[in-house]
């Protein structure tokens, strides 16, 4: 082959063939994962958005070699046995939420929740978070993003039937009939409830 034509060849490889693949690793702040709820009320499901103020998270200490690795090796857990383990910024709500809801649910409200089934990238994917709650566990399906910022977001939704909660739901509901009445005046309570988990994660990269 003559050097004009290994010449030409060489054109048609994109520089970047030749650069030397990145690593990365990735690391999480404990103190940046934030747990909020939302549930819904009346016909036309208006949210009520709430947030759970203690929650114990336990990620690697070290950076480790990817985002998978990371999201599923890290696990939260806590319990909400006062008012004041979940904040959904109406004080009275809160009280009315631990008496007619929460101590209904097994163990103190006890839960607990892993990540796993990762499939996506560093940008966004799929995710299930494998929930304890109610003395049962079950994966819920969730969406997650990862913004150049750091700022990570996975959001998803359960039912509350499928937890064993329907005293606790059918308990809420007559505490607050009045209050979960729509413009059609129809009292509802829906059984589903959004989740979102948020936190900080640290990417560093190298040749």
């Amino acid at each position: 082959m003559k050097l004009t034509q290994i010449a030409f060849i060489l054109t048609l490889i994109p520089l970047q063939s030749f650069a030397a693949t990145e690593k990365c690793k990735y690391s999480m702040a404990p103190d940046s994962v934030k747990v909020e709820w939302t549930a819904f009320k009346t016909t036309e499901k208006t949210p009520v958005h709430g947030n759970l103020k203690e929650v114990k998270i336990e990620s690697p200490s070290k950076a480790v070699k990817s985002l998978k690795d990371l999201l599923s090796k890290t696990k939260a857990s806590g319990q909400i046995d006062s008012e004041k383990k979940s904040d959904s910024g109406n004080p009275a709500r809160d009280l009315t939420l631990l008496q007619k809801f929460f101590s209904l649910i097994a163990s103190n409200a006890k839960f607990g929740g892993t990540l796993n089934h990762f499939k996506g990238n560093d940008q966004a994917g799929d995710i299930n978070l494998n929930l304890s709650l109610n003395g049962k566990k079950k994966d819920v399906a969730m969406k997650y993003t990862l913004a150049e910022t750091g700022a990570f977001e996975a959001v998803g939704e359960f039912d509350m039937i499928d937890f064993g909660m329907t005293p606790a739901l059918e308990s809420i509901h007559q505490a607050c009939e009045t209050l979960h009445k729509g413009k059609d005046g129809v009292s509802k309570t829906w059984p589903n409830v959004g989740i979102k988990i948020s936190a900080n994660i640290k990417k560093e990269c190298s040749k």
